[in-house]
């Protein structure tokens, strides 16, 4: 159980770091100043995986090396999946809608 909330804390963090307003002016300033940011910004398996070390490295002392060792690839996979999985269904809504209107 306590994997699972670790894992979508990761998921929300990364959510939060790609589409938060509070850090629109903080991606946009990274983004002009360093380009390759703006795809980095852009990418929630690249940004997962970097929540992921840092929610590893705060746990490190309370779960098993192994678990801490996997963090990172399972946050980049939830965080991908989930990012994927939304991107689609808003898709799917936006067809509908725009056949409803025809």
């Amino acid at each position: 159980m306590d994997i699972l909330l670790i894992l979508l804390s990761c998921c929300g963090t990364t959510f939060i770091i790609k589409y938060g307003m509070p850090l629109k002016a903080i991606r946009a300033i990274l983004s002009s100043n360093y380009p390759i940011m703006e795809h980095f910004l852009k990418c929630s398996l690249c940004i997962g995986t970097w929540v992921g070390i840092v929610y590893s490295a705060l746990l490190i002392d309370t779960l098993p090396l192994y678990v801490v060792l996997c963090i990172p690839a399972a946050s980049a996979s939830i965080s991908w999946f989930v990012d994927s999985s939304t991107q689609c269904v808003q898709m799917i809504e936006k067809a509908l809608k725009e056949e409803e209107r025809d």
